[in-house]
């Protein structure tokens, strides 16, 4: 009997992924004719009864800071036609892919292998790099690792198979121990520099080096070993996989000293290798993209996106080549991946170069134009900057939601900064033939500007928004659907609450103060049927009147009224009354007990009891701070009124006030300004707050002086 598969797994104590781990392995030992291989170097007897139950092949291996020497350890036992490793922190998401290698006999047509490592930057699995990694070969005599750090399997011939399989490792998440990781990177430095004493002539050391110096910000020293590599991995006959991280790694390492023209230089140098492949000319231009966006180098960056999308497309064409070529962590899948931002980059880098061409069209400089810039050749004119527009829009993957939501935002940004552009913006979304909820809300936009306007071409674009909108994007839905008197029966059956919150706070945030209850009234009918909804948006364009300050007393104390009677509809739709009967409940929204002390508190000044006001106050600023300007200038008016309180106007005054008018009243009749100016005045001394003889008192004088 043979042995098809040998799986070498490097064990210490990481019982919290081991377990994960070696489970993930049991397909692999049920199918096929395998054997598991376990080197433990830890301590615990728990990590090593989970390892017997699944091996009795277990060797003890002390450690010695060289993962080489321990990787060896199994492979000199190992009896298997092939061989496999992995360390415990790592387990395969599913191994059908390598199972179907070996029974459908494809093995015997590959001497090495690759799969994925997906290597976690978060414990929430949301982030993450995928690289390809050569862990599996056919065993022969000359099999060995080598390295103390970082080991490879050597030699590594071809042709080698590349699987789609992954392991999930999280060996990089969360890791936030800066002492632990300065003393890791020490001891790897330490064994580096140690071998290269030995293999001063060895690219991958150097390689090894620049990384462990990155990882300790140490660039300049990182630059150096990275140069020294990669002089020494271009002296092999063809490009290999380390030479292209390190052509990759150089640029990137000096723009983290703060060189970015520097920086840009070396990778444009690198960009005209012959040595560079296709698959790093796809990652580099996607970073020099990016280079000549901090430096505002608008045409370079253009012709970089030009020329990142004509090398995307022809290795679309070749498959075999996007697969085969790698620089470890550098594939096609990392360069593709990029793709979106640079798009967008490209849209903002034409959209300058037409701002420029309109600026010197009118004698004048752009503001924005840096002076590298201007020493350009003009090998992009506006009307290219114009098509490029065009051609960026339709390379963007708009039907691959994950890849373009994200951008939603910079793409309204982009609109936003150059405005003056907006109707060739929009004219070039509506040459857009995907069916997504942006490129047809723009679409919207577009048949809103024209003339004559079509209702029927908005109605129909908004309502293919409105059934899959973003909740970031209902303002502006909502917003045209006033403007063009569409019903909003489409987008309320599927809105939840809480999205209905986040929409009307920036509804309320981006409507002028003078044009707000216009646009509520306008929007009030549609929403009859959901009094709830009406109730939030009112209370949030409520809140956004109450926080803009200075308001007179009297409008201050209109508004608070009609937000709290909001407040407490609202609440007392959603909860029973035994839960209401108890306002202090921890169930109960804060905003609605805020809602109740000011109300209390309003009531009291209703009383004239001002000083009973405050501990009110003073709870509420707490319930509800996004009100607290409200709150303190509440708190001010009944300073106010504590510090002078109003006097009592007796019944006899105000009889005499309301006689004292008529007579007023008689004299500006008969125009006897002079005389109605000193009853006024006496009046005024009767009754000082007495809003009425205040306005007699101006229009006296006004008539009497002309």
């Amino acid at each position: 009997m043979n042995i098809q598969l040998t799986i070498s797994l490097l064990v210490s104590d990481r019982m919290a992924t081991l377990g994960r781990c070696l489970s993930s392995l049991k397909p692999l030992l049920r199918e096929l004719d395998s054997e598991l291989i376990i080197v433990y170097t830890g301590s615990s007897p728990d990590t090593l009864e989970l390892a017997k139950q699944y091996t009795s092949h277990i060797i003890p291996f002390t450690w010695c800071n060289d993962f080489a020497k321990a990787r060896n350890v199994g492979l000199e036992t190992a009896k298997g036609e092939w061989f496999l490793y992995l360390d415990d922190d790592e387990w395969f998401d599913n191994v059908d892919e390598i199972i179907y290698f070996f029974k459908s006999g494809e093995c015997r047509q590959y001497q090495t292998a690759f799969y994925i490592q997906r290597n976690y930057t978060d414990w929430e699995g949301s982030s993450y790099a995928d690289a390809y990694v050569g862990r599996m070969c056919r065993l022969s005599p000359e099999t060995r690792f080598v390295y103390p750090i970082h080991e490879n399997i050597k030699p590594y011939p071809e042709p080698s198979r590349k699987f789609n399989t992954f392991v999930h490792h999280f060996g990089y998440a969360g890791v936030k121990n800066d002492t632990a990781q300065s003393a890791k990177s020490d001891r790897n430095l330490s064994l580096l520099q140690k071998r290269l004493e030995k293999e001063p002539a060895s690219a991958h050391l150097y390689a090894q080096a620049a990384q462990e110096y990155a990882g300790a910000q140490d660039y300049d020293t990182a630059i150096r070993y990275c140069q020294k590599g990669l002089k020494l991995a271009q002296m092999t006959s063809r490009p290999e996989p380390l030479e292209m991280w390190l052509q990759l790694e150089l640029p990137r390492f000096i723009s983290y000293t703060g060189d970015a023209k520097l920086a840009l230089r070396e990778g444009e140098a690198l960009l005209d290798s012959p040595r560079l492949l296709e698959v790093g000319r796809l990652n580099l231009t996607a970073m020099l993209v990016g280079f000549c966006w901090n430096l505002r180098e608008y045409k370079k960056g253009l012709k970089y996106v030009l020329k990142y999308q004509e090398t995307l497309e022809y290795l679309q064409k070749d498959p075999e080549k996007a697969l085969t070529q790698n620089g470890i962590t550098s594939t096609f899948s990392s360069g593709e991946a990029q793709a979106v931002i640079t798009y967008v980059k490209g849209l903002f880098f034409a959209s300058e170069i037409l701002k420029a061409a309109a600026g010197s069209s009118d004698g004048k400089a752009s503001a924005n134009r840096t002076s590298a810039d201007k020493t350009l050749p003009d090998k992009i004119s506006a009307e290219q900057a114009s098509a490029a527009i065009d051609r960026i829009l339709s390379w963007i993957p708009w039907a691959d939601k994950a890849r373009t939501e994200p951008q939603y935002e910079n793409l309204e940004e982009w609109k936003r900064i150059y405005s003056d552009q907006t109707e060739s913006i929009l004219e070039s979304y509506s040459r857009l033939t995907d069916d997504n909820f942006y490129v047809n809300l723009q679409k919207a936009y577009y048949a809103e500007r024209q003339k004559p306007t079509d209702i029927g071409e908005i109605h129909r674009f908004w309502q293919l928004c409105a059934a899959d909108c973003p909740v970031h994007f209902l303002p502006q839905l909502l917003k045209m659907a006033v403007r063009n008197g569409f019903p909003l029966k489409i987008m309320l059956e599927k809105i939840t609450l809480d999205d209905w919150n986040t929409c009307a706070r920036s509804l309320a945030g981006q409507t002028e103060l003078s044009e707000m209850d216009a646009f509520y009234q306008k929007l009030l009918p549609e929403l009859s049927g959901h009094p709830l909804l009406a109730e939030r948006l009112h209370q949030h364009f409520l809140e956004r009147q109450l926080t803009q300050g200075l308001l007179e007393p009297e409008r201050l104390l209109e508004l608070l009224e009609i937000y709290c009677e909001s407040v407490i509809s609202d609440t007392k739709m959603i909860y029973r009354d035994e839960i209401l009967n108890s306002p202090d409940s921890y169930i109960l929204p804060a905003q609605y007990k805020f809602a109740l002390r000011i109300q209390n508190a309003l009531q009291l000044i209703e009383k004239e009891d001002y000083a009973g006001c405050i501990p009110l106050l003073t709870e509420a600023v707490h319930l509800g701070p996004q009100l607290s300007a409200a709150v303190s200038g509440l708190t001010k008016y009944l300073t106010d009124k504590l510090a002078n309180p109003p006097q009592p106007v007796s019944e006899e005054f105000q009889i005499l006030g309301a006689q004292v008018k008529q007579m007023l009243y008689g004299l500006m009749e008969n125009r006897q300004w002079a005389d109605a100016y000193g009853v006024n005045s006496q009046l005024i001394s009767l009754l000082p707050d007495d809003l009425e003889v205040l306005r007699l008192k101006q229009e006296i004088l006004r008539q009497g002086t002309d």
